[in-house]
C-alpha cells in the first residue's frame, strides 16, 4: 500500500513539474513578445511642400521616423543623432521639443525632420530615439547616404 501511494505522489510531482515548466516557458514567450519594439529609420533628400510649419520647400530634409512595432505603448521623449568621434557634437532635433513627448501606440509612428545641409552624414553614427525610461533605440547611418 505504501508503494502505490508513493507512485501516485511521484506521478503528481512529475505532473506538477511538467506543468510549471510549461507555464514558465509560456510566460517567457509572453515577456519577449510584449517587450518594446521601437524601430528608428530615416530617408534623405525629401522636400516639404507646400510651405508647411515653417519648412522651406526649396531645401532637402532628412525624415526620421520612429515606429512602435511592439504591443505596448511607448512614450518617445527625444530624437537626435550621435556622431562617430568623441569631440564631435551630438544633437537633438528641434521637432523633439516642438512636438513634445509623444506616446506611440501599437503600430503607430512619429516623424521628425531636420534640414539635410545641417547634418554631415559622414560623421554621423546613429539616429536615435529615447523613451520615457531613457532606453535608446537607434538606426545606423548607411555609408551610401554619406556620399550625397
Amino acid at each position: 500500500m505504501a508503494e502505490s501511494g508513493s507512485g501516485i505522489t511521484n506521478a503528481l510531482a512529475w505532473w506538477g513539474a511538467v506543468v510549471s515548466t510549461g507555464l514558465g516557458a509560456l510566460r517567457v514567450v509572453e515577456l519577449l513578445r510584449d517587450r518594446a519594439k521601437v524601430v528608428v529609420s530615416y530617408k534623405t533628400g525629401w522636400r516639404v511642400t507646400p510651405n508647411l510649419f515653417g519648412y522651406d520647400p526649396t531645401k532637402d530634409y532628412i525624415v526620421i521616423t520612429v515606429t512602435n512595432r511592439g504591443r505596448r505603448p511607448v512614450t518617445i521623449t527625444t530624437v537626435g543623432g550621435i556622431t562617430k568621434e568623441k569631440g564631435q557634437q551630438d544633437f537633438v532635433l528641434h521637432d523633439s521639443f516642438t512636438q513634445g513627448s509623444g506616446e506611440l501606440a501599437e503600430g503607430k509612428a512619429a516623424t521628425y525632420l531636420i534640414e539635410q545641409a545641417l547634418v554631415d552624414l559622414g560623421k554621423l553614427k546613429w539616429f536615435v530615439a529615447y523613451d520615457m525610461t531613457d532606453r535608446m533605440y537607434r538606426c545606423n547611418v548607411r555609408a551610401r547616404d554619406t556620399k550625397r
